[in-house]
């Protein structure tokens, strides 16, 4: 098992605190703000979770797809949010066509990609978005890589700092467009990115 593997062992087995846990945050200002950036209504929200932020997006006329890794909150998230569709997926592994969708949301997912393969996980985001599709990814700040126990079990963490995450986002072929810090239990980084037209 990879750190991933042993990660999404993790949330099974810490579902319902996770739900609980996760139903007190409202992402609406990130998204609405997100959402100026869309030329077109087909979404993905890579780590959907038990579906809060894409019921958000439903709400709001989007057409919205989730994946996650953890088929317990695939489960959830298609019975909280009945009109969207959702998928058992790797996002490291996109099986979407590309330029499928106008918009990729990944809020608090993508930290528990190891370092190691967060080139070629961004890549596969920009394969499946159109010319000019917006990212959104967010991050929890900070430096390295490695386990934290939370709710009693560990879960696999990767850290950034806010130039590391833009430079990244740039090799890949991305724009960044906008970057908000957020504080709260821990730091965050939000930043919005245009896939840049390929000609």
């Amino acid at each position: 098992m990879d750190e991933v593997d042993k990660t999404v062992k993790a949330y099974e087995e810490i579902k319902e605190d996770f739900l609980e846990h996760n139903s007190k945050f409202d992402m609406t200002p990130e998204i609405k703000e997100f959402c100026e950036f869309l030329s077109d209504k087909n979404v993905l929200d890579i780590g959907c979770g038990p579906g809060r932020d894409s019921k958000v997006f439903v709400e709001l006329g989007y057409n919205t797809r989730g994946i996650d890794f953890t088929p317990s909150f695939v489960k959830m998230a298609q019975e909280n949010v009945p009109s969207g569709k959702f998928l058992h997926m790797d996002m490291r592994h996109l099986e979407f066509a590309d330029e499928e969708f106008d918009g990729i949301w990944c809020s608090a997912s993508f930290i528990h990609i190891p370092k190691r393969e967060a080139l070629a996980t961004l890549k596969g985001f920009y394969r499946v978005l159109k010319n000019k599709g917006a990212l959104f990814i967010g991050v929890q700040k900070g430096d390295g890589e490695g386990w934290m126990d939370k709710f009693g079990k560990e879960r696999f963490y990767a850290f950034y700092q806010e130039e590391e995450l833009q430079k990244l986002l740039e090799s890949v072929g991305f724009v960044v467009k906008a970057t908000h810090n957020k504080k709260g239990n821990y730091d965050w980084i939000n930043m919005i990115a245009v896939k840049a037209p390929t000609s």
